[in-house]
């Protein structure tokens, strides 16, 4: 009895020491994924070793994912929506005529199927994770599915966990949201200097 406790006990020590060791190893990979970067805002998800950066300097924002750093200027965002289970709960798109065509030209069949499929209101109660989809500017990959918060299991959209995870990911959508209309803005600047 005593020999299968310490095996148990032997066990859990031995996995909780590889967690930590993986959770450094990860934060290494980010650090160095982050050099040279003036980092403003950062958000890291350890289940799915996906990270989500704001560099202000440079208005752009960043996804790591997988050890690979991806920047995405906040002209070439189309459009961004929050997301709770691959579900759109709100959407914000770039207003300009010319963001419209890129949207068009970019997603073609595939933008009519995700809108359709995030059109879709019911009540849930209950999520399993947030995050946002970007459209972006980008022929060989233009939509990009960022998860900020995956619980694992269902939480109660009542629960403090959920709360606090959809706030931070409500910030980050307004966020982007603000970087849209910059850009849209500065599309406008641009045709009444033409005009």
């Amino acid at each position: 009895m005593w020999f299968i406790l310490f095996l148990i006990v032997i066990g859990i020590t031995f996995m909780v020491v590889d967690a930590l060791n993986k959770n450094k190893s990860n934060q290494s990979s980010l650090n160095n994924l982050l050099q040279g970067e003036r980092v403003t805002k950062i958000h890291r998800n350890n289940v799915t070793n996906t990270s989500l950066f704001y560099n202000e300097d440079n208005n752009e924002i960043g996804v790591i994912t997988d050890n690979r750093k991806n920047k995405i200027k906040h002209k070439d965002i189309l459009q961004v929506e929050l997301t709770e289970d691959e579900s759109s709960l709100t959407r914000t798109k770039r207003g300009s005529q010319a963001a419209g065509v890129a949207i068009g030209s970019l997603l073609g069949v595939a933008g009519a199927v995700i809108g359709g499929l995030s059109a879709k209101q019911e009540h849930i109660s209950k999520v399993r994770k947030i995050g946002l989809r970007l459209v972006v500017n980008d022929t060989s990959n233009p939509v990009r599915e960022v998860t900020l918060h995956n619980f694992g299991v269902l939480r109660d959209k009542d629960s403090e966990e959920y709360q606090t995870a959809y706030k931070e990911s409500y910030e980050w959508f307004k966020l982007i949201e603000v970087l849209i209309h910059q850009a849209d803005k500065e599309d406008e600047s641009q045709v009444s200097t033409v005009n």
